[in-house]
């Protein structure tokens, strides 16, 4: 997969009703081709006259955005924010959820929240809380301890130094089509797709640094 400009969508790991009945069929569609579509093509949009970021990859226009020309600054940190996020949850999500945190995941749980359950209250309470749209990220810091930070709009926890573990779409095309305002039934649909494997290999790969 390409990982620099030109910026192509990645693949769905599932089919569109694969996350039935939690996440419909046609929300997933929705979601995956009109929305992270759009933003993938306003990215390559808004770069393709600027050479020089041609060889950049996501992460390091989202980490190096402060440095970019004003005139593109806030167009690639938006789009390139919500290109990252949507990767980051449908990557985060799968038909066949283990249902619990694996080893890694569970003991960093435990170390910053007691339990990984407090993180799923914690994430829950940021989700209902978020004013606007945005993101409710589960972040790891650079000493591996988790967080629970919400993201508005296309911000990311990149610039704060954090690495995302796991990232819920707060964004309201991502939910309203199908639950309308009651973002706890979207939460505990989103709970029960969580793709622990994904989790667990980004904070393997961490801890490996």
């Amino acid at each position: 997969m390409k990982s620099t400009y030109e910026f192509l969508q990645i693949p769905l790991p599932y089919s569109p009703a694969a996350l039935e009945p939690g996440m419909s069929s046609r929300l997933i569609s929705a979601h995956y081709t009109d929305c992270l579509g759009a933003h993938v093509d306003k990215l390559n949009a808004v770069l393709a006259p600027y050479k020089t970021y041609h060889r950049a990859t996501l992460r390091e226009l989202i980490m190096f955005s402060p440095r970019l020309p004003d005139k593109i600054r806030r167009d690639v940190r938006y789009h390139a924010g919500a290109v990252f996020h949507h990767n980051m949850f449908f990557y985060g999500m799968t038909p066949d959820s283990q249902g619990a945190p694996f080893k890694v995941l569970s003991t960093a749980a435990k170390k910053s929240f007691a339990s990984f359950d407090d993180v799923l209250r914690g994430m829950r309470a940021a989700a209902t809380s978020l004013h606007g749209s945005g993101w409710v990220v589960l972040a790891a810091d650079s000493t591996g301890r988790l967080r629970v930070v919400p993201c508005p709009n296309n911000e990311t926890t990149l610039v704060m130094g954090m690495t995302p573990v796991l990232v819920l779409d707060m964004w309201e095309h991502a939910y309203c089509s199908q639950y309308s305002n009651n973002i706890d039934a979207y939460f505990d649909a989103w709970v029960k797709s969580i793709n622990y494997h994904f989790a667990e290999e980004i904070l393997i790969s961490l801890n490996k640094h």
